[in-house]
């Protein structure tokens, strides 16, 4: 069933770092290319965390949690989704099914994996870096500091806004 079509593309070169409005990209094994390629390590550290530090509707609900209006950057998306029937955190409906970007039977396609557990990059602008804690507060407080999803590529292609996404649901079937 078609669930919308792609709003928006980003890709992000570094990192944690701001990232870059695309029309098109290509869609490869390891995810757009040329996305999250480099990264700032902090020498030295020997914490376990070495790296500097969605859905439209999903994004916007969580501005209206936070009492601000959000520049959907802050969570770091490649693919912005517009949905035909717009529902906040309907992405989690999509764990276990898969995505197709367009029509046909060489369509992009990713497997939905899992829901995408938040950091802390979210309470950041991503132009000024000024924080505003109140962005991760209402994710943790209203979804479980859950909102938007990750995938694993099964099929690559080119990605474009406007194409149609559709939504594919595992069927569960029990041996008779």
């Amino acid at each position: 069933m078609q669930i919308g079509h792609i709003e928006a593309l980003f890709r992000y070169p570094v990192k944690s770092m701001a990232g870059e409005r695309l029309e098109a990209a290509s869609l490869g094994w390891h995810g757009i290319d040329g996305d999250r390629r480099l990264a700032f390590r902090r020498m030295g550290d020997h914490t376990g965390m070495p790296w500097l530090t969605i859905a439209s509707e999903t994004m916007s609900e969580i501005g209206r949690l936070a009492g601000l209006s959000l520049d959907v950057r802050r969570f770091r998306p490649n693919v912005v989704v517009r949905l035909s029937r717009p529902t906040a955190f309907q992405e989690d409906e999509w764990v276990g099914g898969l995505l197709t970007f367009g029509e046909g039977e060489d369509a992009p396609a990713i497997a939905v994996t899992m829901r995408d557990i938040r950091c802390s990059m979210v309470n950041l602008d991503p132009d000024s870096a000024r924080p505003a804690p109140e962005v991760m507060k209402a994710v943790v407080r209203e979804h479980q500091n859950t909102a938007g999803i990750y995938g694993t590529v099964t099929r690559c292609g080119r990605l474009e806004v406007g194409q149609p996404i559709f939504l594919h649901l595992a069927t569960n079937t029990v041996p008779g």
